[in-house]
């Protein structure tokens, strides 16, 4: 019993973590706006965000090239539990009160 118990909550707890790290969230108009300032005449194909990164996207554009935009700084942002944590500074999110 306590071998299969084991087994069980070590392929959950694999599960989670793999959803965690793949999770992908539907980008804001905001954001999409923000990759179609970049673009620079590429044509935009999608928008990235991720839960583990939530201080920036990543652009895809139709020629193939990706691009990283961090948020400015001071924009709430949320990388564990409900609700914001703190707030994006040069790419990170910074828990309230420290780091600055």
């Amino acid at each position: 019993m306590g071998l299969k118990f084991f087994a069980l909550f070590a392929t959950l707890l694999i599960v989670l973590v793999e959803y965690e790290v793949t999770a992908q969230f539907t980008a804001t108009d905001e954001e999409r706006k923000l990759c179609e300032d970049r673009a620079k005449g590429r044509g935009l194909e999608s928008v990235e965000k991720r839960k583990i990164w939530p201080c920036y996207i990543t652009c895809h554009y139709a020629n193939g090239e990706k691009e990283n935009c961090n948020f400015k700084s001071g924009t709430p942002c949320c990388d564990y539990g409900p609700g914001p944590t703190g707030t994006c500074e040069n790419g990170t999110c910074k828990m309230f009160g420290f780091g600055r």
